[in-house]
């Protein structure tokens, strides 16, 4: 079955960094997907250098508002 996170994950090349075990990607998918398209706020706590928050607006869609929160604001990352 085709995973977009996996697809996201091998295509991405530029942008902010993210550093994800990619046997959660299958997990994620089978979760998540039904929340796709859909309008939705995702909270994520941890997210180093926001690699992951550009990871989650590709997944599910312009429709999605997400924050990032961590402990130690990298310069790089910036509100949307």
């Amino acid at each position: 079955e085709f995973n977009p996170l996996v697809d996201w994950w091998d295509s991405h090349r530029e942008g902010l960094l993210t550093v994800k075990h990619a046997h959660y990607f299958d997990i994620y998918h089978r979760h998540l997907q039904h929340f796709r398209g859909k309008k939705m706020h995702l909270l994520e706590i941890g997210v180093a250098s926001g690699g992951s928050l550009q990871m989650w607006k590709a997944y599910f869609g312009p429709r999605l508002r997400v924050t990032g929160v961590d402990c130690c604001p990298f310069s790089g990352m910036r509100g949307e």
